[in-house]
């Protein structure tokens, strides 16, 4: 209509909705965060989640569903995407999941040690390494070494004094999601070209647009 500045004026509400929900969650998390032990609860509860659908993804994947929670995938038959259609949205959701996983985990290895902590923590363990496989089996370049680089951050960021198993446990994952990316780029080297080209022709039709 005449005066509107939206392309879709009858879903106003549901885009500010949208850009609400990210705000009311940080906000929702502050306030569950007050101390050390909240915002440990809210990692392990997010991390939990993540895990979760990780699970999902790779049984979709190793079934060979072709489909999420019942809609057909239209691309990325071939990698782990769920809850996402899309395996770049996915890797950076499973590695985000992944990093909340670490930091909980690692801040138990340095209260109780290693085998107490791996002991009373083992959902942890095996949320970790479920979102870490779920990142590889993604089969995103990008996601692959973005989460790398988050764990290499994750890493460097544990203070030195008394944090040994949060350096040890960033620099390990962050090493072998590294060397997954790097066979994922040798791997797929050969289509980059055909990518670019492809991707270049969809910028130009939508400047055109």
């Amino acid at each position: 209509p005449p005066g509107t500045i939206s392309a879709a004026p009858d879903r106003t509400l549901h885009a500010l909705a949208r850009l609400a929900a990210p705000l009311l969650a940080g906000l929702l998390a502050l306030h569950l965060g007050g101390d050390s032990r909240g915002r440990e609860r809210v990692l392990v509860a997010l991390a939990g989640a993540a895990g979760v659908w990780a699970s999902y993804a790779l049984m979709e994947m190793a079934a060979d569903w072709n489909a999420v929670l019942g809609v057909d995938k239209p691309a990325y038959r071939a990698a782990a995407t769920a809850p996402f259609l899309n395996r770049n949205a996915f890797a950076a959701y499973a590695g985000l999941g992944a990093l909340a996983a670490a930091g909980p985990l690692a801040a138990r290895i340095r209260r109780l040690g290693a085998a107490p902590a791996l002991e009373r923590a083992w959902p942890l363990l095996a949320a970790l390494a479920m979102l870490v496989a779920a990142v590889i089996a993604s089969r995103s370049r990008g996601g692959v070494g973005a989460t790398a680089a988050g764990f290499a951050v994750f890493a460097l960021a544990a203070p030195g004094r008394g944090w040994p198993a949060a350096r040890r446990l960033g620099w390990v994952a962050g090493a072998g999601l590294a060397g997954a990316a790097a066979l994922a780029v040798l791997s797929r080297w050969s289509a980059v070209g055909v990518q670019l080209a492809e991707r270049l022709r969809v910028y130009d039709a939508t400047v055109a647009l």
